[in-house]
């Protein structure tokens, strides 16, 4: 039986929301994210397919944050 994730989708979420309200777009990156967690960037990638996948979960929660805005 694999290991239990130590993360969840969605504290990975909440974190790249994090990060992009704090530095913008830019710096939404894999390993900013895994920084802030304190962990490689394994864990992201077991949980999303790719960065592409992570963007689209956290622009989700800053439109439901912030519907304003868009």
């Amino acid at each position: 039986m694999p290991p239990k994730a130590k993360y969840t989708r969605d504290e990975i979420i909440a974190i790249a929301y994090e990060l992009v309200r704090e530095q913008g777009v830019e710096a939404l990156t894999a390993r900013e994210v895994a920084k802030r967690l304190g962990t490689s960037p394994s864990p992201i990638f077991a949980l999303f397919r790719d960065m592409e996948e992570l963007k689209a979960a956290t622009a989700d929660l800053a439109y439901a944050d912030r519907p304003d805005v868009f």
